[in-house]
């Protein structure tokens, strides 16, 4: 997995978080192919706000090996916020916003 090093801390990587929506898909579909291309083992979640309107991602999905993060209720364009809270809980997580 990946590591991320800042001023002599290094921690691992565990799972690369990618918060999009309907209007920046084609980024999420750029971001994605990038994060796996350079850590091809690493988990990759969407974070996915449909605040703005439902989109489809099972393309992204099934390419590139991506699942989508089980949010418990439509946060109204917070989403991106959930990760966070798993960063505080849990280990290292890369929560990449577009």
């Amino acid at each position: 997995l990946g590591t991320c090093s800042q001023a002599n801390l290094k921690m691992k990587i565990e799972q690369v978080y990618i918060g999009c929506c309907r209007i920046d898909e084609r980024f999420t579909r750029a971001l994605v192919a990038s994060v796996r291309f350079w850590y091809p083992e690493i988990p990759i979640s969407l974070l996915k706000d449909n605040h703005k309107g439902y989109f489809d991602t099972s393309d992204i999905e099934n390419k590139w090996n991506v699942s989508v993060a089980r949010i418990k209720k439509n946060l109204a364009g917070l989403q991106k916020m959930e990760a966070m809270f798993f960063y505080l809980k849990n280990a290292a997580y890369a929560l990449i916003q577009i």
